[in-house]
């Protein structure tokens, strides 16, 4: 007993040293990247400027909101990487920038604006945005060394369909259809190809393709089994200082369902059932951890977080059960939207599935009751996150739902009935 109490508390140890590890590294990258002048910054965004003037945050998809970029946070992030700072080390924790203090609708453009062409005015105002890492600050200060936004958008739209082309093929490769198809039908529904053109929401998407990729490449492998809860400690992580509360379950639900499907758990196994709670337990400590260590850093360095405050506002203390509920329900809206066109062939695909059920003989799929488990992930963060799951971009969390459902389906489908002539 002493001994398995000595080997968790161990391990819990090495759980915190990592978290302190990654988020010194995520410290360090940060103030090399405010290291960078603002001159060299300062011409792709005011070019970049051209495009965000004739941008709105109605969707790709007219007024059926199938895509939304969440243009006001990337001018925000913008605004961030274009600051000169006297101090790079302090800078990597408050992440200042400009801003005039007035609500409407092109307040982030106009904030963009005064950090380009007024910092001299009498009048210049910069706030902080210090309760989160938010790398992908850092990294569009090096992009824009090179890059105006649409270059960088284009960039980030085909890494990402390389990463869907490659998992795609891997899930192709190990179970055929009937691992690609779910695949297929999760990232199609919530469009997250053009979600990945954000640079608020592109975060989790990446993170999430290429855990997957990296588990399909290696979840067979001896290390990988070993250590697959450092894994999920890292992802969880790279979830919250690279793009904090987007949808975030993203990052958790897509890997979390090939590993489950590529280590072959079995539901009745206690062992399977633990990992991945485990698993799922750890990114939590990942992304909390993170969280808390950045809270402390700014209170240290700044004087105050804002982090506490940010995170009993998304929890919507004095919101009831039925408000709860109502949020889960609009998460689905959203990933049925627009109703005329996903739902006819969302019904098309359920019948052709069906009829195969039917006419095919049936498989054993020994961990179903486990993906049914983690396709609830989306549903709960809904639940307990609701004031933040009200961002029509954090039903990204629902493509869970579907790879998972829709993989129980597929796997369930076996060959076709071979029928003897007497």
């Amino acid at each position: 007993m002493k001994k398995n109490v000595k080997n968790i508390m161990n391990k819990i140890g090495i759980g915190i040293g990592i978290l302190i590890v990654v988020n010194l590294l995520y410290f360090l990258f940060m103030s090399a990247c405010f290291m960078i002048p603002a001159q060299k910054v300062r011409p792709n965004v005011e070019m970049s400027l051209y495009t965000w003037d004739k941008e709105t945050q109605f969707p790709f998809f007219d007024d059926a909101r199938a895509m939304w970029l969440d243009f006001g946070s990337d001018m925000i992030w913008a605004n961030i990487a274009l600051t000169d700072v006297e101090n790079p080390f302090r800078a990597a924790i408050e992440l200042p920038y400009a801003t005039g203090g007035e609500i409407n609708g092109k307040m982030s453009y106009n904030d963009l604006v005064r950090g380009l062409y007024y910092t001299d005015s009498e009048d210049f105002v910069t706030t902080t945005y210090p309760r989160y890492w938010m790398l992908m600050a850092g990294v569009i200060r090096i992009l824009f060394c090179f890059y105006e936004i649409a270059e960088m958008r284009y960039l980030f739209y085909f890494l990402a369909a390389i990463l869907l082309w490659a998992v795609f093929r891997e899930l192709e490769k190990k179970w055929g259809w009937r691992g690609s198809f779910p695949f297929f039908m999760a990232v199609s529904l919530r469009v997250l190809l053009l979600h990945s053109i954000s640079i608020s929401t592109s975060a989790d998407v990446f993170i999430a393709l290429g855990a997957m990729l990296f588990i399909l490449k290696n979840g067979e492998k001896e290390f990988y089994k070993k250590y697959q809860v450092i894994f999920f400690l890292l992802i969880g992580s790279f979830a919250f200082a690279l793009g904090p509360f987007v949808a975030p379950v993203l990052t958790l639900g897509l890997p979390l369902v090939t590993n489950i499907m590529l280590q072959k758990e079995k539901d009745k196994e206690f062992i399977s059932w633990r990992r991945t709670i485990t698993n799922s337990a750890v990114w939590v400590c990942g992304y909390g951890g993170s969280m808390v260590i950045k809270a402390i850093l700014t209170k240290v360095v700044v004087g105050n977080q804002s982090t506490s405050g940010s995170i009993a506002h998304y929890l919507g203390l004095g919101q009831g059960i039925g408000a709860r509920i109502g949020r889960i329900i609009y998460c689905f809206e959203n990933l049925m939207t627009p109703l005329n066109a996903k739902i006819p062939i969302v019904i098309l695909v359920l019948a052709v599935l069906v009829i195969m059920l039917f006419t095919r003989r049936k498989r054993n799929v020994e961990y179903k009751w486990l993906l049914l488990f983690v396709s609830m992930y989306p549903l709960l963060w809904a639940f307990v996150i609701v004031e933040h799951t009200i961002h029509y971009f954090a039903s990204n969390m629902y493509s869970v739902f579907v790879f998972a459902v829709l993989s129980i389906i597929t796997f369930t489908i076996g060959e076709k009935k071979s029928f003897k002539k007497k």
